[in-house]
């Protein structure tokens, strides 16, 4: 299982490139749309709300995970981000339609963020590393723990054929 720390580098991995993303965003859109304070307004508001979703993803996720009957909780959580999602879109499009969207790109920021972090990232990684093998998904945890209750399913089926 992954420890607390590893998961709070990754999670700070992600909501910084996320700020990143929604900084771009406000710089490409300055050319269009001049300074906007409601755009602003609505991208930042997506971006925390996003990020906030996120925090609450993952926390859900491990209680679900720690308790081993987590099917309440998680759909519990899901029906709240989704009300989050639902309200922020409603507060910003309710100053205006810029703002509505802004909120929208906003909600996309964690998105573009994870993709950027964990799909073109390590591919650009994996093409300088020169012949190294940067993403082996058959030797992470899960194939070894799979690889473990085979060889002990064997092992029992043996000792049944004595």
């Amino acid at each position: 299982m992954i420890d607390n720390k590893e998961l709070n580098a990754f999670k700070n991995q992600i909501i910084k490139y996320s700020v990143i993303v929604a900084l771009l965003c406000e710089i490409v859109s300055l050319p269009f749309l001049g300074w906007n304070p409601r755009f602003a307004y609505g991208l930042t508001l997506g971006t925390c709300i996003a990020i906030a979703n996120f925090n609450l993803l993952v926390f859900a996720s491990k209680k679900a995970l720690d308790r081993g009957k987590g099917a309440g909780l998680a759909f519990i959580g899901y029906i709240f981000r989704l009300f989050l999602y639902g309200g922020g879109f409603y507060m910003s499009y309710r100053l205006g339609t810029d703002s509505g969207l802004a909120t929208l790109f906003g909600y996309l920021t964690l998105k573009i963020g994870m993709i950027y972090l964990k799909g073109f990232k390590p591919k650009f990684s994996e093409s300088s590393a020169k012949g190294k093998n940067l993403n082996d998904l058959s030797n992470d945890q899960w194939a070894e723990e799979k690889k473990e209750k085979q060889r002990l399913k064997k092992d029992r089926k043996r000792k049944i054929d004595r």
